[in-house]
């Protein structure tokens, strides 16, 4: 009798040290391994302005408050209409446009002058043509009106502008799949292009004419060679015939713009640019001439054409491919006048290569 007492004793004894033990496991601390498995709290990585960072809050200093920069932009409440247009193309078109970034463009106002834009821009690299009809279906839904001089087109590429109140964008495109074929027109294979929509606000009429942007700028045009571009009023010497061992041109101020015919002249200017060109991405020893020269590219906002340009100190290079002949820019703050037997310097240009650049337009004839 005492015996079987013991046994029930021990086997009891047993089953509370199981239970005992479990309990203790279950609300004892935990290993590193052990809390790393446990579920993290909705809320729990706020910073210190409590912004939660697990559901893409992030502090916004200009507006004072949380947000999400892919709902909402982070910046002046003046570009929220540009934002806003520019979000509801990028939802419509999932997965083809970037996200916003900041983006200057240039728009004709009435009178045939031109200002400089500081707005917004998405991008789509490698679309199609239904990407962009899918944007430019969005400005025809919503309200907004084409506008006919800012519109131009050309054979590897075009532009449209449109206008809703304050509110104007620019809608680009140019293809990319492309074949030179000699002493024939540039081919374009398929409709594979990058796509970039700009908006922004127009300026005001005190700030339109008083000088601001390129609003005093003069226009070029070239019914010989069918093409026009703006330039700053202080250039000189524009207009004049020049020549080079590629073909004809005109200056410009202090670039010369050479037209390029010749199918065999064509590839030759093609190749010197890229010798430039290529200085960019794989940059000269240190010790070389051309190190000093400290190559860059130029973000040229133009989808109309296609234009390549490197910046280098003292001025550049662009290379402008058209249908039926190429031009080959040379740019350079100094430029050696034949007559005078003498270098000038009309202006240096700075920046304004760029929207030297961004302004030039084929004519529908010539391309």
């Amino acid at each position: 009798m005492n015996k079987g007492f013991s046994s029930l004793t021990v086997i009891l004894l047993a089953l509370g040290i199981v239970v005992v033990g479990s309990a203790v496991w279950y609300f004892g601390p935990r290993t590193v391994s052990q809390q790393a498995e446990q579920p993290l709290i909705a809320g729990g990585d706020k910073d210190a302005h409590g912004c939660i960072g697990s559901a893409g809050y992030q502090w916004c200093e200009v507006k004072q408050k949380c947000l999400r920069t892919w709902e909402e932009y982070c910046g002046s409440s003046d570009l929220d209409p540009a934002f806003n247009v520019l979000t509801a193309i990028r939802n419509n078109d999932t997965g083809v446009f970037g996200y916003t970034t900041s983006s200057a463009f240039e728009w004709r106002l009435e009178g045939n002058t031109m200002t400089t834009i500081q707005g917004l821009a998405i991008t789509a690299t490698g679309a199609h043509g239904n990407d962009y009809k899918l944007a430019e279906s969005y400005f025809k839904d919503n309200g907004f009106a084409a506008s006919l001089p800012n519109e131009a087109g050309g054979p590897t590429g075009g532009l449209q502008g449109y206008q809703k109140g304050n509110v104007v964008c620019v809608l680009g495109f140019a293809y990319t799949d492309l074949a030179r074929v000699p002493n024939a027109p540039i081919q374009v294979n398929s409709d594979m292009q990058n796509i970039t929509v700009s908006c922004g606000n127009l300026p005001t009429q005190s700030s339109s004419t008083s000088g601001i942007g390129i609003s005093d700028w003069k226009t070029y045009t070239s019914t010989q060679f069918g093409f026009s571009l703006r330039y700053p009023p202080t250039f000189t010497h524009v207009g004049e015939s020049v020549s080079n061992e590629f073909g004809e041109g005109i200056r410009i101020g202090p670039a010369v713009f050479v037209i390029v015919t010749d199918a065999a002249k064509r590839v030759q200017a093609k190749q010197e640019f890229d010798q430039s060109y290529n200085l960019i991405k794989n940059p000269p020893a240190p010790s070389s001439e051309e190190a000093s020269l400290i190559y860059s590219e130029i973000p040229v906002n133009n989808p109309s054409v296609s234009i390549h340009d490197v910046k280098f100190k003292g001025g550049f290079y662009a290379f402008i491919e058209g249908n039926s002949y190429d031009i080959f820019v040379d740019g350079d703050s100094y430029t050696f006048d034949s007559k005078a037997n003498n270098y000038f310097n009309t202006r240096p240009l700075g920046n304004d290569e760029i929207t030297l650049l961004s302004t030039f337009r084929f004519s529908s004839s010539a391309q």
